[in-house]
């Protein structure tokens, strides 16, 4: 019984031996003999099981490259926010990597939403990936869209490293993320409480 993956195999010899079919019609007419069909055949073979070998390397490959770009951005600095973390009890973190601000474009950001308890304060805050000029703002809203706390001060253009956000009424709260002036960067946000 075959698989479909035979199949599909099958089909793709008959469509080579199709193809050497008619080239060894020219050849004959142009009297090459018949020496050249067990070095075809031998060919077809060597051919299939080599794009099976390149088909196999290249997926490798962009799973590798894959897996190191991710653990470039999030791993490490996952790590290094969790050192941040001292006494306060971690919540939830967000790998966030965006691309720089096309012209035009409007301003790259992500967001997420978690809910928030009345009566605890949340310690949030974000590391940058030093290979990448982007710095992140982390901007949180209430449910009716107000903006209740930035991580950017615009007047000083200055960074908060580190927001202390006593809650006084609880629902589901909306963080984004976006970077200083467009600008291409990677960040992990981390949220975590206090009490």
């Amino acid at each position: 019984m075959k698989n479909s993956t035979g199949k599909k195999s099958n089909q793709t010899q008959k469509g080579y031996r199709i193809q050497l079919a008619l080239n060894a019609r020219a050849l004959e007419e142009n009297g090459c003999g018949n020496s050249w069909k067990v070095v075809l055949t031998g060919n077809l073979n060597k051919l299939i099981q080599m794009k099976k070998y390149f088909f196999l390397t290249g997926f490798i490959f962009l799973f590798m490259l894959s897996g190191n770009a991710n653990a470039q951005c999030g791993d490490g600095l996952l790590n290094i926010c969790h050192g941040r973390l001292e006494n306060a009890r971690f919540l939830k973190s967000w790998p966030v990597q965006l691309p720089q601000q096309g012209r035009g474009e409007p301003l790259p950001q992500v967001s997420f939403k978690m809910p928030l308890t009345s009566g605890t304060t949340y310690k949030i805050f974000a590391c940058n990936a030093e290979e990448l000029p982007g710095k992140v703002i982390i901007s949180i809203r209430n449910q009716n869209d107000d903006l209740v706390v930035t991580s950017y001060m615009v007047e000083q253009k200055r960074h908060i490293p580190m927001i202390m956000f006593p809650v006084a009424m609880s629902g589901i709260y909306t963080f984004s993320f976006y970077f200083e002036d467009g600008k291409e960067g990677c960040a992990v946000g981390v949220v975590s409480s206090v009490n």
